[in-house]
This record gives C-alpha cells, structure tokens and sequence, in this order.
C-alpha cells in the first residue's frame, strides 16, 4: 500500500505529519501558514511504521477549518492541511451545530441557496438554465456557506462543487426538493405553484401500542397487476394515489380497506445504482442515497 505523504489536522492545535523517513528536515523549523498568519509546529511524539515517520506536532493559535494552510517543511517545501481526526471530537460537533435554515430560499425576486459543508475550502454554486454559470458561495459561519442570487429562478437547475482535501467534486444539495433523472442537479421551484395537500389526517389515538405500521415501496405499489393504469403510466408517485375506475379496491382505498394507521415509505428520495431513465434495466430498494 503506497503511503499517503501530507499534513493532517488531528485537533484544533495538532498537526500529524505522515512524511518519509528518508526525508531530511530541520523539526524545529517546521510551520503553519494560512489567514495571514504564521505558527511554529512543535514535535512532541514520533512512530515510525516502516520508511514513513509519523511525527505529531502541536502549535498555539487559531484555525478556521475553512481556510486553505500549508505545512513547510522548509522554505520550499510544503504540504497542504488536510483533514485527520478533527471531525471527530466534541469541539468540532459543538462548534459547526446550525439548526436554521438550508437548501434553497425561493423568492420571484431572488433565492438564496445556503448548503452546510464546514469542512469544505471552496463551495461553487452552478446554476443550469439553458446556459451554465458558476459563483463562488460565501462562508457565514456555523459550517454554512450562503449566496443569494437576483432574478426569478424557478425552474432552475443547481448542483454544488466542493473542494475537501484539495479534491473539488459535484455534489447535489442534500435539502434539495426536486432533482433531474439519475440526479445529476436539483432544481428550485416555487411552492405556490405545487399541489397543496386536500386530505386530512385521519384519526389516531396518539398512543404508540394503537399504531399499525405498513411499510409501502411506491413503484411496486403501483406496478400490481391489479392496477388498471397503462404500463407507461406506473410507478409514478402521483398515480399511486389516484383511484381506479376498474379495481375500487386498489391503492389507497386497499390501505384503507387493511385498518392500518400508518404507512412507512421506503426510501424516496435520490439513491444511485439504476438508470432512471430505463426502468427495465435495474432495481433498487433506495438505500444507497446520492443527496
């Protein structure tokens, strides 16, 4: 296995460096550069595992997990900061913990797009309409990175590019209410145009002992034979709630019909591994998510 050189971020005050043991440095002039400012890093424990050196350094001053560092090793040499162990410790949960508002902010005159990523450097937002545009989004805190754009953008697509570790990657936004075949961007829509709920909830007790609790995976509800709706018109979500003229009893007059309370839907939301734009070609339950 090929050893992975490069600085590492453990903690918010140490550094563990994975270099070869072959590499002659001077330990006592290694530092830390980034936001304007400059740390010496101090070794305190040393392993060697073979030819790498695993050398732990501690340093005094304030890091900001969204901003790019370099570790030199001397003046001409350097590793980028990369994450270790730091997401792991309680600091980190307690520090990036945001409970407000994510996922797109739908106005005619403007939406506002806000995605939690604290341990990205760079947040892209890509905006497809017809065109393609990019625009960098701005860290505001809390492991949040926000952008508002003017102009109506209903319909739009988005998706986000992510740069953790030096590596930039797309990524769909996991707040995201609608998305294209096999996910490759979300779209913003406006929620005045949706169909609004007309049903009430039916009656429940509130006790959990009383609760009858069906699990329901929407494109084999509506693919039973016993449905009268044409091939090309099921396993959609909409269809599975509208009644049949040839079979009364079927989908949801057949819940009904079963005396349950509760109806638990597999998994809905974006999952990989099938083409959906083929739906002969594969099948998947739904739990591998991509959003």
């Amino acid at each position: 296995m090929k050893p992975i050189w490069g600085a590492y971020l453990e903690d918010y005050s140490t550094i563990k460096l994975i270099i070869p043991t072959s590499l002659n440095i001077k330990k006592e002039a290694i530092v830390l550069r980034g936001a304007g400012k400059k740390y010496r890093l101090v070794p305190f424990k040393e392993e060697v595992f073979g030819e790498e050196l695993h050398l732990y350094t501690h340093f005094q001053g304030v890091i900001y997990l969204h901003i790019d560092y370099q570790v030199f090793l001397s003046p001409t040499f350097s590793y980028p900061l990369s994450l270790g162990k730091i997401t792991r410790i309680p600091r980190f949960e307690f520090e990036t913990a945001y409970d407000g508002p994510l996922g797109f902010e739908y106005h005619p005159e403007y939406t506002v797009f806000r995605i939690w990523a604290p341990v990205a450097k760079e947040v892209v937002l890509v905006l497809v309409h017809g065109d393609t545009t990019q625009d960098h989004m701005k860290y505001v805190g809390r492991g949040v990175w926000e952008l508002k754009v003017t102009g109506d953008l209903d319909r739009w697509g988005y998706y986000y590019l992510i740069r953790v570790n030096q590596v930039l990657e797309p990524a769909l936004d996991p707040y995201g209410l609608s998305a294209s075949p096999n996910f490759t961007m979300n779209f913003v829509i406006d929620w005045e145009k949706t169909y609004p709920m007309q049903n009430e909830r039916p009656p429940f007790s509130g006790r959990y002992v009383d609760a009858i609790i069906y699990e329901m995976h929407l494109r084999d509800f509506s693919l039973t034979r016993f449905s009268s709706l044409p091939d090309e018109r099921r396993s959609f979500y909409l269809e599975t709630v509208k009644p049949s003229s040839r079979y009364p009893n079927s989908g949801i007059s057949h819940l009904q019909r079963l005396g349950i309370t509760h109806v638990q839907l597999l998994p809905i939301f974006g999952f990989g591994g099938v083409d959906e734009t083929n739906q002969q070609t594969g099948y998947n339950w739904g739990y591998n998510p991509v959003s």
